[in-house]
């Protein structure tokens, strides 16, 4: 909750958060990351991504957590978890190819809105 808010508070305002405040997010979510609930793996990743904060480490233990449980994502998470990797360059190409497999079969689910985002 804290990641998305500050990355909404920056879109928002334009007011940053300073670098010491992003590295100690980024350890502590790395250490939680297993207990996160999906909503908050994808959330934690959208924050980052949204204020291109590189936390390597984070990215690389949320798509360890999210690949295994990509079935209990909403449609709206596989967007942003989608959209986080795609826009902080960070490469996961295996959680990449399992969002697409796991958002394929849905897709006659999807807004048109849902749709142009994970396919963004």
């Amino acid at each position: 909750m804290i990641v998305s808010g500050l990355a909404n508070l920056r879109a928002s305002t334009g007011w940053r958060a300073g670098d010491a405040l992003w590295a100690g997010l980024a350890t502590h979510c790395t250490r939680c990351v297993r207990t996160m609930r999906v909503h908050q793996l994808a959330n934690t990743a959208h924050g980052f991504a949204k204020v291109d904060r590189r936390a390597p480490a984070l990215f690389d233990a949320i798509a360890a957590q999210a690949a295994p449980r990509l079935a209990s994502f909403t449609e709206q998470g596989l967007s942003n978890l989608a959209w986080a990797y795609a826009t902080s360059g960070h490469p996961a190409p295996a959680l990449l190819k399992a969002i697409a497999t796991e958002a394929a079969p849905r897709l006659a689910k999807y807004s048109d809105q849902g749709l142009a985002n994970t396919a963004w």
